[in-house]
């Protein structure tokens, strides 16, 4: 199982990474393991991370920034996911919305919402 955090906006795709190491399941069981032979616990550096990008994305609202975590069964590296999403952003996009696993920030406007284009 890998999961990438994936960030995009209506300029295109803006960060794409793989968290898989990350991940509270993955996160939690390496610190448990460390904690039993001795190792100090460390917090998730992920956490500060998207707080910063869900910060930027707050303060930018004019690019409708969307942010998520997104889980495949595939091994697709980061590289190979964020070369298919450049060729044709529209269909992963639409894919991340609907398929994602986590929904972290999203100040997307859906067409038919809106009064006044």
């Amino acid at each position: 199982m890998r999961y990438f955090l994936v960030s995009f906006d209506c300029d295109g795709l803006e960060c794409l990474q793989d968290i898989t190491e990350y991940h509270p399941d993955n996160w939690d069981k390496n610190q448990l393991l460390g904690l039993m032979m001795g190792k100090k616990y460390k917090t998730a550096p992920i956490h500060k991370q998207i707080s910063q990008m869900i910060m930027r994305a707050k303060f930018n609202p004019q690019r409708n920034y969307e942010i998520y975590i997104q889980q495949t069964d595939d091994e697709i590296t980061a590289g190979e996911f964020a070369a298919l999403f450049n060729a044709n952003p529209q269909h992963w996009a639409d894919w991340v919305r609907e398929y994602h696993s986590v929904k972290l920030y999203s100040d997307r406007v859906p067409k038919g919402s809106r009064v006044i284009e």
